[in-house]
């Protein structure tokens, strides 16, 4: 199809184009999916502009966690560009210094334990505790491995040093799906929530069944709300 969206899609931290392949497939009808790598840099207005650089003239974008991050910076580099916006499992405030101590804790954890390892520890905070939350868990630790120590490191510091993007927020006037996994400890649904009542065109949904890491534990889930979010705007590509 010729009429296709082009969606950019931009993966969270230690993922890469594994955790977007169910909605690369699932969307292959509407949607001319691109999956920009991250670029190993500690600053995410550095890693937005490369990622400008290659992006079509005119795309929707979904970003998951840190993604989301990189999200905000392309809309404050390049609002005119973007005709839609998927936030997944993120939020527009700055960093807390309980999660900087924490991202600490892990780079740490990284240099005496061996990174994978660290990875390995860490993953079960981001799923649900079932069959699938264990495959996924496996799923990470192989992006983790395809990702690396240095660019993990770069943008544990590119996170941590991130804007608050809350004065965004009434500023982001195209379709916007904001979604949550039900049962994230790591960026609250409550959190995401208050977001999404701030942008004009917000839409939120909380995904039961799901926790951090929700494009692989409840793909179909996800799938059928990022149709009906790319449907939202039908003519846009004709602005």
């Amino acid at each position: 199809m010729t009429n296709r969206i082009p969606l950019l899609l931009i993966p969270g931290l230690v993922s890469t184009r594994l955790m977007w392949e169910a909605q690369i497939q699932g969307l292959a009808d509407i949607a001319d999916c691109w999956v920009t790598p991250l670029p190993a840099y500690d600053d995410l207005e550095k890693m937005a502009r490369e990622i400008l650089a290659n992006a079509p003239e005119k795309f929707a974008v979904a970003g998951h966690s840190l993604g989301g991050y990189l999200c905000f910076e392309l809309f404050r580099l390049a609002p005119h560009r973007i005709l839609q916006m998927g936030l997944f499992s993120t939020t527009c405030d700055p960093e807390t210094a309980q999660v900087s101590q924490r991202r600490a804790v892990m780079n740490e954890d990284a240099e005496k334990q061996g990174f994978l390892a660290m990875i390995r520890a860490s993953t079960p905070r981001f799923v649900v505790k079932n069959e699938r939350g264990q495959e996924v868990e496996k799923l990470m630790e192989k992006q983790a491995f395809e990702v690396g120590q240095t660019a993990f490191f770069q943008h544990q510091k590119a996170a941590t040093n991130r804007s608050n993007y809350r004065n965004l927020l009434p500023n982001i006037t195209c379709p916007t799906l904001v979604l949550a996994g039900k049962q994230d400890i790591v960026t609250r649904p409550s959190v995401q929530r208050c977001m999404a009542k701030s942008i004009p065109q917000g839409i939120f949904h909380a995904i039961d069944g799901a926790a951090h890491m929700m494009t692989m534990e409840q793909a179909d889930q996800t799938i059928d709300l990022m149709r009906n979010w790319l449907a939202a705007e039908p003519l846009a590509l004709a602005a």
